[in-house]
């Protein structure tokens, strides 16, 4: 008979099943990858363009496009296309990051074939009517007039110019409603006609329930230019200050950052680096938390991540806190990095770290979309599968000696800002 008082023994979790996509070149030798593995009636198209904020000449301009892709085409007014999708069920949304651009639909399969027509509008046939474009640019000069009060939004723009330069495609930042208003319907539609209509996509995916009827459709549907664009190769000459303080009067919080230039997930050192920041800052047991959520009571929540772009990468802790407690929060963050530096981590809390990641990539795999996220999470930097297989290898194997080799080597020298009520 079950004893109920014997709580039952902790296993760790195994890998899960990951779905490698199938792939079928389209006759432009465009990739489109399948993942079969919905149990609902509905898709997800994904289109992935070298459109990102590194290719643009002006501030603003990749965002603008991207934003601006369904706000009307050469027969189709923006409330047009709007009320179509709604009419249909289906959902549009438009990405641009630091390197690519998306283009990402969610539509019942019933309805693809009414809906793909919109989208191959959107791709070949953008207006980017001035009276959009007006409106969007007045409503992005207003959002940045309130962020600009905000510590937090101005310390990351802050903190990443530090890293990078402000002037650096990765680096630069919005500081002005002038970055908006000098974009002009001009550059715009030069844009999107370099980057989308003419350019040849690198990779489209389709992840849901798929059959041959839906890649058909998405075969035939959509028609895509030919040009192949390049992403800039970049270069890091830049040298970050070791601290700023950027001085907000009115501020109540102050806005920390602390980080420093590191490497993307394709340096041998990431998958266990990124246990050791996980340790430290990376979930709601970590350390950073214990100490300055729980026991200091200084802020809500603190976080420590590594950020991976194509051509680099960035560790940064990030939080904020009451303006009294900003340079006792920067000594506590400094007794837990050097507490990770010359203390072996728990067997115990090891364990911990070690379930709790595995866990998480169980939760972040489960269905189709999630699984599509997955291969596109390798795909930009010219990974494998086995990239995961490396990440539960290192989770099962790590070492507390590694984690504390990891913290002695790269958490040094980090760069710190802070904005608020700071002088």
């Amino acid at each position: 008979m079950l004893n109920r008082t014997i709580a039952p023994p902790i296993t760790l979790a195994n890998k899960p099943v990951l779905l490698q996509p199938q792939l079928i070149v389209l006759h432009n030798d465009i990739p489109l990858y399948v993942i079969n593995a919905g149990s609902q009636p509905l898709t997800r198209i994904e289109i992935v363009y070298n459109a990102g904020s590194i290719c643009q000449n002006k501030k603003t301009l990749a965002s603008t496009v991207a934003s601006m892709l369904r706000e009307g085409t050469s027969k189709r007014s923006a409330q047009d296309i709007a009320n179509t999708l709604d009419f249909y069920g289906a959902f549009l949304e438009t990405e641009c990051n630091r390197d690519n651009a998306t283009i990402a639909l969610f539509c019942l399969n019933k309805h693809l074939a009414n809906v793909l027509p919109i989208i191959n509008e959107i791709i070949n046939e953008a207006a980017f009517p001035q009276k959009e474009l007006t409106i969007y640019q007045t409503t992005q000069q207003q959002r940045l007039a309130v962020n600009a009060t905000k510590t937090d939004a101005v310390c990351r723009n802050l903190f990443s110019a530090n890293l990078f330069g402000d002037t650096h495609q990765y680096g630069m930042y919005v500081n002005g409603a002038s970055d908006y208003s000098n974009v002009t319907q001009h550059d715009v539609k030069e844009f999107y006609t370099t980057y989308y209509k003419n350019a040849k996509p690198i990779r489209l995916m389709i992840a849901g329930d798929v059959s041959d009827v839906e890649i058909k459709l998405v075969q035939t549907q959509l028609q895509f230019g030919t040009t192949v664009t390049a992403l800039p190769q970049l270069t890091f000459t830049h040298t970050p200050q070791n601290t700023i303080r950027h001085h907000m009067p009115n501020a109540i919080q102050s806005a920390v950052r602390v980080g420093k230039l590191m490497f993307n997930k394709t340096h041998n050192d990431y998958l266990p680096l990124s246990v050791a920041t996980m340790i430290l800052g990376g979930y709601f047991g970590s350390r950073l938390m214990k100490n300055i959520r729980e026991e200091k009571g200084y802020t809500y929540g603190i976080g420590a991540s590594l950020a991976s772009l194509q051509q680099s990468g960035f560790m940064v802790i990030g939080t904020e806190v009451g303006t009294d407690v900003t340079q006792n929060t920067l000594h506590e963050i400094d007794v837990e990095i050097t507490r990770m530096q010359n203390e072996l981590v728990t067997e115990s809390e090891l364990a911990s770290v070690r379930n709790y990641m595995l866990g998480t990539f169980l939760r972040s795999a489960d269905g189709a979309f999630a699984q599509a996220d997955k291969f596109n999470s390798l795909v930009d930097w010219n990974l494998d599968y086995s990239f995961y297989d490396n990440y539960f290898d290192t989770l099962h194997n790590i070492t507390s000696q590694q984690i504390q080799t990891l913290s002695q080597q790269y958490f040094n020298n980090m760069t710190t800002v802070v904005c608020g009520n700071v002088e």
